[in-house]
């Protein structure tokens, strides 16, 4: 596979990476992923609580808003964890971080 003109994404070189890790753990590399991922969602969560918390808000009164790259992948799982009304996932919201940076 390519992104844009000049780099080639290897899927399988994330697949054998996964898989060593996995092995270590007796994991096969889709479990491996997951747990990956739930340990980032949570890392995550962590943070918001945290931050929702010195400020004083109650995330669960709260929509979470996500945006980023990877807003949509991790969006509805940070919303369950934190027990959050909704999620919003804004069009382009990849784009977001990019437009930040020039505001």
């Amino acid at each position: 596979a390519r992104f844009g003109t000049d780099l080639d994404l290897r899927p399988e070189v994330a697949r054998d990476a996964l898989a060593s890790l996995g092995a270590q753990l007796d994991l096969d590399p889709v479990q491996t992923a997951t747990g990956i991922l739930e340990i980032v969602e949570e890392v995550m969560a962590g943070a918001v609580r945290r931050v929702s918390i010195e400020q004083g808000a109650d995330p669960r009164q709260a929509t979470l808003v996500a945006f980023g790259g990877a807003g949509g992948l991790h969006g509805a799982a940070l919303a369950r964890r934190l027990d959050m009304a909704g999620v919003l996932i804004p069009a382009h919201a990849g784009l977001f971080s990019a437009l930040g940076l020039l505001l």
